[in-house]
């Protein structure tokens, strides 16, 4: 009679152990780039929205502007007639909650244009330019040129990712583009 041998449970335990832990690595490594890809295209959906306000405010003839704040932006018409800046409530402007991605935006701001918004907002504060009025941080005017301007949309601290950068010099299209490190 020939006796046929099967695995000890100690065999079987210590081969599902190791199918277990590779397993583990492949799931990390994967979610390591799912991270990363929600990343860039947050980047990447933000300069693409600013183009095309961009280019809706050549077409309406309108100034329009970006508002951000920490990971909530949100894109401004400015109102001649009630002179105030309006929140936009239509497709594909309205605002944007990117959680849990962070915006940090730096602005290269004319003098001339920070101190009339210093000079409005001492004088009058109904001005648009007045604290808690609104006022966009970018500005898209209907002659195609944008406020100079870098954004860094950042993950989270404990996800190890590094910032992407949205910017634009002002006349030259917006762009998305991981800083070289």
């Amino acid at each position: 009679m020939v006796k046929t041998r099967g695995f000890t449970l100690i065999e079987l335990l210590v081969v599902m152990v190791i199918v277990a832990t590779l397993a583990g690595t492949v799931a990390v490594n994967l979610a390591g780039r799912d991270r990363e890809r929600n990343l860039r295209t947050e980047a990447q959906r933000l300069a693409l929205l600013i183009e095309l306000a961009r280019d809706e405010a050549q077409l309406q003839n309108q100034e329009l502007g970006l508002r951000i704040d920490g990971s909530r932006y949100h894109f401004l018409r400015y109102d001649d007639r009630e002179d105030a800046w309006e929140e936009l409530d239509y497709a594909p402007f309205t605002p944007r909650e990117i959680e849990p991605f962070d915006l940090s935006v730096l602005v290269e701001q004319p003098a001339a244009l920070r101190d009339r918004q210093n000079q409005e907002r001492d004088q009058d504060e109904t001005s648009p330019f007045a604290r808690g009025n609104g006022m966009p941080q970018i500005f898209m005017f209907s002659s195609g040129e944008q406020t100079a301007f870098d954004i860094s949309v950042m993950a989270p601290d404990g996800w190890g990712l590094t910032a992407w950068a949205v910017s634009s010099d002002g006349l030259s299209r917006t762009r998305a583009e991981r800083p070289e490190t």
